[in-house]
């Protein structure tokens, strides 16, 4: 029987077994290409904060400042960006500004005329239901003949 990393004992007769080379060159390789690399990445994060911190208070000020205008820098151009992005809309509005009257004025006066003619097609259509209606009404009242409407 073999124990199984998440399941206790394992009764399973056709787990192979693992070949010791390979086993051997699997560790070694975890040891250079993943233990190796964050020791020393972690040593020299230890050493430069010890070298940082027991340097004198001269040094100590100027790094803390060249650390600030790192933190800073990033915001920095961002809100220069954001600053030409708003300077070149207000140019752009102003432009617009003095273009808009002239071209609102005619697209008005255009729209003014086709209401004039759509009123005036309208009323064509209209006036021979009125003058019919109107005949219409005239002759009832004239020979005495009273509305459905009761008028």
């Amino acid at each position: 029987m073999k124990l199984c990393y998440n399941k206790g004992e394992m009764q399973t007769p056709f787990a192979p077994e693992r070949n010791p080379n390979t086993e051997k060159t699997h560790r070694r390789e975890v040891l250079l290409q993943i233990t190796l690399p964050i020791l020393v990445g972690v040593l020299i994060v230890i050493a430069l904060a010890t070298l940082v911190s027991s340097g004198s208070t001269n040094e100590l000020g100027r790094w803390s400042q060249v650390t600030v205008i790192w933190l800073v820098l990033p915001v920095l151009l961002l809100s220069l960006l954001v600053l030409v992005l708003l300077a070149a809309l207000i140019y752009g509005v102003s432009l617009l500004l003095g273009v808009i009257p002239r071209y609102a004025c005619l697209t008005q006066y255009w729209f003014e005329r086709v209401e004039g003619r759509v009123r005036k097609g309208a009323d064509l259509a209209a006036e021979p239901v009125i003058k019919w209606q109107s005949a219409r009404a005239s002759m009832r009242r004239l020979f005495g003949r009273k509305d459905k409407t009761g008028g």
